[in-house]
């Protein structure tokens, strides 16, 4: 930063200051929350360095007030004093802490002895996010001792608004990540309704069927290598032979998007369950799956899986026939799960008898 500030430097560098850098804050913050919460690790690798790159900008330009000045040597210097000083049962002699909950009220108490604060809100960032900042002023205000009869209690949007944020924050929810959550929904529903279809394109399938699919707008790949590397959601119906067993494996897996939604309504050795496993963790890669390994061999059963078990899997029945009565089954199924999509309900189900 040094260079880049100093003559003979970037020009545009040259030219920030506080003001001018405080939306690339911004963009960066949100852009590694982001990462987070697709848990993309080399994005979060390199989102968590964008972000220390506005906090070494911001102290560079401190560097140069004429009044004021300071560097990212005394700002790291006052982050450490604060650590040692708001952890006396750490760094001091003064009693163990047992939990989490006890050393975050500990916190609040000598922040708030520190900083002289007059009033349980002062402090409050109030740049951020509406829903944060009222969740915060709700947290505040209750761990204040004042009454609730405080909160706002109108009928107009704001008011009603904050009157949900404060009930999900006292019940002990984050409002602010259960919106978020909320939205991404929507908008992953939205996104669904300009879905492009793509195929593998098999060497042996007929140049009739080809242009059908092509006129509906399926687009053909080579390999499922290109359809992973493509797609944010694979669904795979084959038979069960020697060339499809582990056709989902790690070598596969690789290859697909963070978050990317896997279909199996085929046979469980269709899929690597080590491998998809791995990649829920690594990648949140999802599953829609109706059958597993191990599966009870009759109508009825005990299964103890772990991947059933995993929160990113979504897991029904296998129908187990293709009788006439399963094939209208399903198709009343269909009907209901189109139905309730349409409403902005989302049924996470494969099928079902």
């Amino acid at each position: 930063m040094d260079r880049l500030r100093s003559p003979g430097g970037c020009p545009w560098d040259a030219e920030q200051d506080h003001d001018s850098l405080r939306r690339y804050l911004v963009e960066e913050t949100y852009e590694l929350l982001d990462a987070i919460e697709q848990r993309d690790r080399a994005s979060l690798r390199e989102e968590l360095g964008d972000v220390l790159l506005q906090v070494l900008f911001h102290a560079r330009v401190a560097a140069e007030d004429g009044t004021d000045p300071f560097d990212v040597d005394e700002v790291a210097a006052g982050l450490v004093s604060k650590l040692v000083s708001r952890h006396p049962n750490v760094f001091a002699d003064d009693g163990a802490v047992l939990d989490a909950e006890p050393q975050h009220a500990r916190w609040e108490e000598l922040k708030q002895r520190e900083k002289q604060r007059e009033s349980v809100v002062d402090g409050v960032a109030t740049g951020q996010p509406a829903a944060a900042l009222a969740a915060k002023l709700v947290q505040r205000a209750d761990r204040g001792g004042l009454p609730q009869d405080l909160l706002p209690a109108g009928e107009s949007v704001g008011e009603r608004l904050f009157a949900l944020v404060a009930q999900a924050r006292l019940g002990g929810a984050d409002p602010e990540d259960d919106l978020r959550g909320t939205a991404l929904a929507f908008a992953e529903r939205v996104a669904a309704f300009g879905v492009t279809v793509h195929a593998v394109a098999k060497p042996d399938r007929d140049r009739e069927t080809l242009d059908r699919a092509e006129a509906i707008g399926v687009r053909f790949v080579d390999d499922l290598t290109a359809l992973a590397r493509t797609c944010d959601v694979l669904s795979f119906h084959v038979p069960a032979t020697a060339d499809t067993r582990h056709l989902v494996d790690r070598g596969l897996l690789s290859h697909v998007q963070p978050g990317t939604i896997i279909l199996n309504t085929s046979r469980s050795d269709v899929v690597d369950e080590a491998a998809l496993l791995e990649a829920m963790d690594a990648k949140g890669v999802r599953a829609g799956l109706d059958v597993f390994a191990d599966e009870p061999g009759g109508g009825t059963g005990e299964i103890d899986s772990k991947l059933a078990r995993h929160p990113n899997v979504y897991g029904t029945h296998h129908i187990g026939a293709s009788t006439e009565q399963a094939q209208l089954a399903v198709a009343d199924e269909v009907v209901r799960m189109v139905d309730a999509f349409a409403r902005g309900e989302v049924l996470h189900q494969v099928n079902t008898p």
